[in-house]
């Protein structure tokens, strides 16, 4: 812990820091179309495809292993949760070092650092599933938006997947338009585990299709269900592709409370109507990071002004400690607190509840999650914030997450990531909603007039991590990590943490209300599907303005753009075209050079 993370106010913003050379982005493939000739040896020639350009015929060779059609591959490797201790005992945040009076290193954030894969030389079959709702309720009454339904996506990329073997399949100029994909789980019921087959169905390639789930044969349980998709050219062929993702299957809420589903699909929160299962309620879920000790704590009556402002949610600070002394010092603080859920109950505003300071703690986080879980107003957790920044364990989150999960799987749990791109998977995987935070108004994002020492991609902190400094930034860190999920196969929801504070640490200015807007909307439109700002109070203008975004999303102004922000969807019609003129061949490679596309 560092001596600025000891002594942070929990008014201010965290700290970050930026790259002052061209910022990473993850690269557009443009040269799809581009060959090269390469002479092949004749045990790599497998396939041979023939293309009629003018009256002219070339073959074309694609390498497919024997060890790709073997029996199915994981589409994806494990997540790993490496040591990420700094090679030397420095201050770090983001992985660097951020002192004057230390030198930079690279070391750890080479470690932390996800790269793109290298573009493949031959098409590549990526296949995602997912539940479509966590947690799925064993509740026959409940509504038809509630139903188990799982996801179901098989892609044709350039970047991640497994070699796909319909190149020795199709034939006769046959264009391959879907697999046939199984859904399965191991269950435990009974004396051994077995196999249960869920769903056996043909799915189309570039679809986000979905298909209803029988859990019948499954009894419900704490723990989750992995859910395997295997993949096969054709029913009853050995499957060469699989993916897996968990799978929550519940009963009905056994704490009452409130009953919170998180919709992968559309990112939205569907809260159960306990007095009427069959019904559920939505809303855009936004609101301030907001003060407790000094603004919530002894004056519920703000709680009216934030409900009027058109705020659904309100975010309350927690103060450094562990659990029993997170909403204050005295014996009867925590009993306060739940006093202040029920006048949000009351009210009609949903909390967010924040273990920022202790979730690393588990006797700490097992007593704020059993007495919490049962209240009506609790919609989500919130475990870490910035633990990327403050290079907490890279397992932190997940230890958390599974603490959680055990005790209530009817709410869905969140953090914050404050760095571009550090650990991102490690972190990542221990939420359900990532909401990043991005500070760029009115900071020096190139130097430090903090700490005296110059920003860039392995060395300083300026405020904002690896940011140009624009009120775009916001909006392209949600598109980077979204980005990042679909390389890494997990799929998560977004928020976003716009900038509602300035004129401190590295800001010299508060921002105006149209810029907290406008960094804001960007976020939207990247596909955040809730809002925050640091924090609450902020000065009249910020308030008055965010107020308004918040009337207009919840009265549907906005469309989040849900669907994937896919660089590679320009060229996927073009990988498809290359399949459909394959056939069989023996070709001797010292006859003559052999054309191969360069994907």
């Amino acid at each position: 812990m560092t001596a600025d993370r000891q002594a942070f106010s929990p008014r201010s913003p965290l700290l970050s820091c930026r790259r002052s050379e061209a910022r990473t982005v993850l690269p557009v493939p443009t040269d799809v179309n581009h060959c090269k000739v390469t002479k092949l040896p004749f045990s790599a020639m497998i396939i041979t495809r023939l293309h009629l350009l003018g009256s002219i015929f070339f073959a074309v060779v694609t390498n497919v292993s024997a060890d790709s059609l073997a029996g199915p591959v994981s589409v994806r490797p494990p997540i790993t949760y490496p040591d990420n201790k700094p090679p030397r005992p420095v201050d770090v945040w983001c992985g660097k070092a951020y002192r004057a009076t230390d030198a930079p290193f690279a070391d750890l954030v080479e470690k932390g650092w996800l790269y793109p894969p290298k573009k493949s030389n031959q098409p590549l079959f990526d296949i995602a599933c997912r539940p479509k709702l966590k947690p799925f309720l064993n509740d026959e009454n409940l509504a038809q938006d509630l139903q188990p339904r799982i996801v179901i996506e098989a892609t044709i990329s350039n970047d991640v997947g497994v070699p796909f073997p319909a190149l020795d399949y199709y034939n006769d100029f046959q264009e391959p338009s879907d697999v046939w994909v199984t859904v399965s789980v191991r269950s435990d019921a009974g004396k051994a585990k077995s196999k249960v087959i869920l769903k056996e169905v043909p799915v189309s390639f570039d679809q986000n299709a979905e298909f209803a789930l029988d859990l019948s044969k499954l009894p419900t349980q704490v723990d989750p269900y992995t859910i395997y998709c295997t993949a096969a050219l054709q029913k009853g062929d050995t499957p060469f592709a699989v993916a897996s993702s968990e799978m929550y299957w519940l009963p009905p809420n056994p704490h009452g409370g409130s009953t919170v589903v998180l919709d992968s699909e559309s990112g939205k929160l569907l809260v159960v109507d306990q007095a009427k299962p069959a019904g559920y309620h939505s809303f855009f879920p936004i609101g301030y990071y907001t003060n407790w000790g000094d603004y919530l704590k002894d004056n519920f009556t703000k709680l009216q002004d934030i409900k009027d402002a058109g705020f659904t949610m309100v975010h309350p600070i927690p103060d450094i400690g562990p659990a029993n002394q997170t909403w204050g010092n005295t014996a009867d603080s925590f009993d306060h607190f739940i006093k202040f859920m029920d006048a949000c109950k009351k009210i009609g505003l949903w909390v967010m509840y924040d273990m920022r300071w202790n979730y690393m703690s588990t006797p700490d986080v097992e007593y704020q999650v059993k007495a919490l879980r049962s209240h009506p107003a609790l919609l989500l957790w919130y475990t870490a914030d910035e633990p990327d920044g403050h290079n907490d364990p890279t397992n932190s989150t997940l230890v958390s997450y599974r603490t959680i999960s055990d005790l209530d799987g009817y709410h869905p749990i969140s953090y914050t990531p404050n760095c571009q791109n550090y650990f991102f998977a490690q972190y990542a995987s221990g939420s359900d909603i990532v909401i990043p935070d991005v500070y760029p108004i009115s900071n020096n994002v190139t130097f430090s007039n903090r700490y005296n020492t110059a920003c860039n991609r392995t060395y300083g902190c300026c405020g904002c991590d690896n940011c140009p400094g624009t009120l775009a930034d916001l909006g392209d860190r949600v598109r980077e990590m979204r980005e990042f999920t679909r390389l890494l196969g997990m799929h998560k929801t977004f928020w976003a943490v716009g900038q509602g504070f300035g004129a401190a640490e590295f800001w010299e200015r508060v921002p105006t209300g149209q810029e907290v807007v406008t960094l804001s909307e960007g976020a939207v439109e990247a596909g955040a599907t809730g809002l925050l700002w640091w924090s609450a109070p902020p000065v009249a203008e910020i308030w008055n303005a965010t107020s308004q975004l918040a009337k207009r999303l919840n009265a549907g102004a906005y469309a989040s753009k849900r669907s994937k922000d896919d660089y590679w969807s320009a060229i996927k019609p073009a990988l498809l075209f290359e399949f459909s003129a394959l056939v069989l061949a023996a070709v001797w490679a010292d006859r003559f050079p052999i054309r191969r596309m360069d994907w």
